[in-house]
């Protein structure tokens, strides 16, 4: 059991670990973030990064936090990474679909695949955790009514104000 704590801890810092100052820099070219969003963002550009308490952790998951506040110099890697020019930056962001650097950029991150990584490991996992427990089909199966009858008597559904509260 020991060993699946682990695994399932780790599924977790994965998940959290999308949010990180290197991927927030993807939010600039997104229409639904704000222009205010997007200048915090950038002037944080500059920020020295802490130590990555964000990663794994969930009590950084608050109100009043916003997208900008997980921007420091290593967001700069999204542009080195997809070798984007980022001269754009020094614009006011209500001019930024003006720039035809700000275009190229923005087209090149509408091409990027978005690959569920935390689902096909929960499926490995659970596949793994499955051959731990016994290897009898029957005895899986059993297993598998017992899991899904608890789902059906304990409510699982997660809102926005319960996990904050669970913080």
């Amino acid at each position: 059991m020991t060993r699946l704590i682990q695994k399932l801890v780790k599924l977790q810092d994965l998940f959290l670990s999308g949010i990180c100052d290197e991927t927030v820099g993807l939010a600039l070219f997104s229409e639904q973030v704000t222009s205010e969003d997007k200048e915090l963002l950038v002037s944080n550009l500059s920020k020295e990064p802490a130590e990555r308490k964000q990663r794994g952790d969930a009590t950084f998951l608050k109100d009043g936090v916003r997208l900008g506040d997980f921007a420091t110099n290593r967001t700069y890697n999204i542009f080195n990474r997809l070798d984007m020019d980022s001269s754009f930056l020094s614009l006011p962001p209500g001019q930024w679909n003006d720039d035809e650097t700000y275009q190229t950029a923005k087209r090149r991150i509408q091409q990027l695949r978005v690959v569920n990584d935390a689902a096909e490991r929960s499926v490995k996992l659970f596949e793994e955790f499955n051959t731990l427990l016994t290897k009898d089909e029957e005895e899986k199966q059993f297993l598998l009514q017992v899991v899904e009858a608890n789902r059906k008597a304990v409510p699982t559904e997660a809102t926005k104000k319960s996990v904050i509260d669970a913080l």
